[in-house]
């Protein structure tokens, strides 16, 4: 069965709060990768619990049992820009603290963005909730409103999908023109 995925990237206590409200009122609609910003043994343990029988552990499981759980907790550190490869939606971390963190890896896989208020200082977050491929959530009804909305509406998640892909895709080559521009500026000007 393919299902669709949230992928909760570099998350928090405040935003796995409302990644567990949409968890506990998903009706089946969604599987849930949580790859938390922490992962001591007692944070794990905690999201383990949280989870309760229908999560299994990534260093602790089997391709199989894999297919058939609804969550997939992530325990290892270096993995989760891969990771989005296989979501349909993701929600980054770090919003209800300090701020964000990177929106770019999951938007370069299509997926629509949601994190928390703290996203201000970020030009990519500010730029992609404009154009509709991210989405500011506070509270737990908003993210499971627009979850909703996303995964009920296939021409609204197509927008969205599109959005996070031209959003990158239009960055692409940013490298190539930043280090034109810095060896003009180093190089020994010739009279």
């Amino acid at each position: 069965m393919n299902h669709k995925v949230l992928v909760a990237g570099s998350t928090w206590p405040a935003d796995e709060d409302l990644v567990f409200k949409l968890i506990y009122q998903n009706n089946n609609k969604l599987r849930f990768i949580i790859a938390p910003h922490e992962i001591g043994e007692d944070h794990i343990q905690s999201l383990m619990q949280r989870a309760g029988k229908t999560a299994v552990r990534f260093s602790q499981t089997t391709a199989d049992e894999v297919k058939n759980a609804e969550i997939l907790v992530i325990d290892s550190i270096g993995m989760l820009s891969q990771l989005y490869q296989y979501g349909t939606l993701a929600y980054i971390g770090g919003g209800f603290g300090a701020g964000i963190h990177n929106i770019l890896e999951a938007a370069a896989f299509g997926l629509p963005v949601f994190f928390g208020p703290n996203y201000h200082k970020f030009n990519e977050a500010r730029e992609m909730i404009e154009q509709g491929g991210a989405f500011e959530v506070t509270k737990p009804d908003e993210l499971i409103k627009k979850v909703n909305i996303l995964l009920n509406d296939k021409s609204e998640l197509a927008s969205a999908i599109a959005t996070s892909r031209n959003y990158v895709a239009k960055g692409c080559g940013a490298t190539q023109v930043i280090l034109k521009r810095v060896d003009e500026l180093i190089q020994p000007k010739v009279q």
